[in-house]
């Protein structure tokens, strides 16, 4: 049932695909807020539908553009490696959970399944994508 919703509010939503590596990675849903005519969103928050398709590259983490954000998981799940002043730990989200990342936050998502929906909350643009090596 939720997967059906996901799938209607996506038909209804402008589609941005996202690639890594060339591979499909996530389709971005744009509910609310900003477009991607709208370079880096600026002060304005938004509400994202993601349809994740593949993991990230297992060699590297990334940082959100934003000043914060929420994701909330629909259907499916991922486990999600952080880097940590430890080195990194790593952690499972399941539908009903919420990820809450700030800007500064470097990691990495591992799909547990085929795929994974999620509704993702932004704030304001805070700097670009930020790419390093795994933690």
């Amino acid at each position: 049932m939720v997967r059906q919703w996901c799938e209607t509010l996506a038909a209804r939503c402008q589609r941005q695909a996202i690639t890594r590596n060339e591979d499909p990675y996530l389709d971005r849903y744009f509910v609310a807020g900003w477009t991607p005519r709208m370079r880096g969103g600026g002060d304005v928050p938004a509400v994202f539908l993601h349809h994740f398709v593949n993991s990230d590259p297992g060699g590297e983490v990334h940082s959100h553009p934003w000043q914060w954000a929420a994701s909330l998981i629909l259907v499916g799940g991922y486990r999600e490696y952080r880097c940590t002043p430890q080195g990194h730990e790593w952690r499972e989200y399941h539908a009903g959970d919420v990820n809450i990342l700030a800007p500064d936050d470097r990691h990495r998502i591992e799909l547990l399944g085929a795929d994974c929906w999620t509704l993702f909350l932004v704030g304001a643009y805070a700097h670009p994508w930020r790419f390093a090596p795994l933690c």
